[in-house]
């Protein structure tokens, strides 16, 4: 997907590409991620979705300075939205140990977050075009992308008002 980054002309532009990429894709919901506090455990995001509205993929680092800023609202995000069928999971693009000590730090445990890790060949950040991070996408329990972004875009929560709205 291209990428363009000159003013607002480059903003619809980019805008335009990222709309026409997740309408032509669907996230296979059996992909499974393995849970950071469960050595060996897997989940698939369809088991994540079972029951909900979408799932909440939070693509993040442990080096990366804006991920570990953006922390505190994953963790407010996922206190007001997960009681309304918003399944929150904060996917770990290092390795289970950075994950497990960022989880530790941030008391990840006493939240509503899944906390796993991406696979080794990096099969659903790739499919998702993630190329920074962080980068939030919204995946509904059919596969359709419903939302793809930075967390800090106001339209994330436009959409996640929308869905849980009902």
């Amino acid at each position: 997907m291209p990428e363009i980054t000159a003013g607002i002309g480059g903003q619809w532009v980019n805008e335009y590409w990222q709309s026409k990429f997740m309408q032509d894709l669907s996230v296979p919901m059996d992909k499974a991620l393995a849970v950071v506090t469960d050595e060996g455990k897997t989940v698939t995001l369809a088991d994540l979705a079972k029951g909900n509205k979408a799932v909440y993929i939070d693509f993040w680092a442990s080096w990366c300075g804006p991920c570990m800023q953006a922390m505190p609202e994953l963790k407010a995000r996922a206190a007001e939205y997960s009681d309304k069928g918003i399944v929150f999971a904060g996917v770990n693009l290092e390795d289970q140990a950075a994950a497990a000590k960022v989880g530790t730090e941030l008391d990840i445990a006493s939240t509503k977050i899944n906390w796993l890790l991406e696979t080794p060949d990096f099969a659903l950040s790739d499919m998702l075009n993630v190329a920074s991070i962080p980068q939030v996408a919204l995946v509904a329990p059919s596969g359709e992308i419903l939302w793809l972004g930075h967390p800090a875009d106001p339209a994330l929560v436009d959409e996640l008002n929308k869905l849980t709205a009902n």
